[in-house]
């Protein structure tokens, strides 16, 4: 049954000598002389009980318990979800402080295993949030899960990560799962926007025949000087006032298509920034979870993408794989301090595919510019992989391409052929 109280310490603004009447049932304040409802929806001051007792069963007072805040505490986590108010009033919300001031000094202080569960906790939906950009299942999250656990137990985990962090770790994870393999140019495309800062397209002005693009940033102008050939017009890209770059070309451009240049350019440059930071996170976490850093792109599935792409015959798939891993096997791919293990793979994998592409009977022979774009290397190194490749053909062929191809071999395009003047003979992407 609601309880109906008198409260003489509260008296109503409009009629100053009348009693006011909390309803409990109802939540509101009503004054009796004048019957003006002076709060809505306020605070129950009546007791808080829950009734436990089977359906169908009369409550007993044995069959009811206190819904008080000792038995709304989470234990696992320590967190407490005792009640909670509702209401508008200034009366309502002091009530709404003044019970979390309680609820948060009775709260439990957290054990290391509790803050260590909450903090699993929480990195595991930071990295259910990166594999859901990838379509990737409820799978791959729970082995994330594991990898957590495992750096937790070393005390090696953190509170906090940047994105990168994330997608090195679902990268790992993915490793495990037969048809979860996504690679790191998938992390970066899928999570760019989220790991490295936005570059806005330049401004393009025209004046006395000379096109000025303007950058938000002094760097980017910095890294894209130079000369370069846009369609089959060769273009010079001089440094001008700060972020600016003078673009003098030997023919007749476009500003639309220089637009278009400079949108894939900023494009390429966020994506290499993107790759080599989840790269050195990979890096990082497979020394702290004492794991063989795998290497990379060396399933057929993958190939398989690459030469769909391109349009080729499954059958390439095999040879180029082998070309490839015989490359890398005699060191006849160039490396460095600057070039990343993925960088050489990829380049040995886009010189391979090319090779073989050439060796077998393709109607249109595919332009090393197109395989290169396809792996997502640049066309230099592929070129300087392929040129590697090509002197000790011999070494890498399997034997019987070594046999059946042996005309072929010796008509391979020389290096200094293939250049992005030729004409396109097999359109990447068809």
């Amino acid at each position: 049954m609601a309880d109906i109280a008198i409260d003489p310490r509260t008296s109503c603004r409009y009629c100053r000598d009348s009693q006011v009447i909390y309803d409990s049932s109802q939540g509101t304040a009503v004054c009796t002389g004048c019957g003006t409802v002076l709060e809505d929806h306020c605070f129950d001051e009546g007791r808080e009980w829950r009734n436990f007792a089977p359906e169908g069963v009369d409550s007993q007072p044995n069959g009811r318990e206190r819904a008080d805040l000792t038995n709304s505490i989470d234990h696992k986590t320590g967190q407490g979800c005792g009640t909670v108010i509702v209401g508008v009033g200034t009366k309502a919300q002091r009530m709404q402080e003044k019970l979390f001031r309680v609820q948060s000094a009775s709260k439990p202080e957290l054990s290391a295993g509790q803050k260590e569960d909450r903090n699993i906790q929480h990195q595991t939906e930071k990295a259910r949030e990166v594999a859901m950009r990838l379509n990737l299942g409820e799978e791959i999250v729970n082995r994330c899960t594991v990898l957590l656990q495992d750096l937790a137990a070393k005390g090696l985990l953190k509170e906090r990560y940047q994105t990168a962090w994330y997608c090195a770790l679902v990268e790992i994870a993915c490793e495990e799962e037969p048809y979860g393999k996504k690679t790191v140019h998938d992390f970066a495309h899928a999570h760019r926007q989220y790991i490295t800062n936005k570059v806005e397209p330049p401004q393009l002005k025209r004046k006395e025949g000379i096109i000025t693009a303007t950058f938000n940033q002094a760097s980017i102008a910095k890294e894209l000087k130079g000369e370069v050939v846009i369609g089959n017009v060769k273009v010079a890209l001089v440094p001008g006032d700060q972020a600016s770059l003078l673009v003098r070309s030997w023919g007749q451009i476009g500003e639309e298509e220089l637009g278009e240049f400079f949108r894939q350019r900023l494009e390429d440059m966020q994506q290499k920034k993107c790759v080599a930071l989840i790269t050195k996170h990979y890096d990082a976490l497979c020394s702290a979870l004492d794991r063989a850093r795998a290497t990379y792109l060396e399933t057929e599935d993958l190939y398989k993408n690459y030469v769909r792409s391109l349009g080729l015959a499954a059958e390439v798939v095999k040879p180029a794989k082998h070309i490839a891993t015989e490359a890398l096997k005699h060191r006849l791919v160039r490396t460095g301090k600057d070039l990343a293990e993925r960088s050489v793979v990829t380049g040995a994998m886009a010189s391979a595919i090319f090779v073989v592409a050439w060796l077998l009977d393709v109607e249109k022979k595919p332009r090393l510019e197109d395989v290169a774009k396809a792996a997502k290397v640049s066309e230099g190194y592929a070129k300087m992989t392929y040129s590697s490749i090509r002197r000790e053909i011999s070494r890498v062929l399997p034997k019987d391409y070594l046999s059946r191809y042996i005309d072929r071999v010796r008509t391979l395009p020389q290096p200094d052929s293939i250049s992005r003047k030729r004409p396109a003979e097999f359109p990447a992407g068809r």
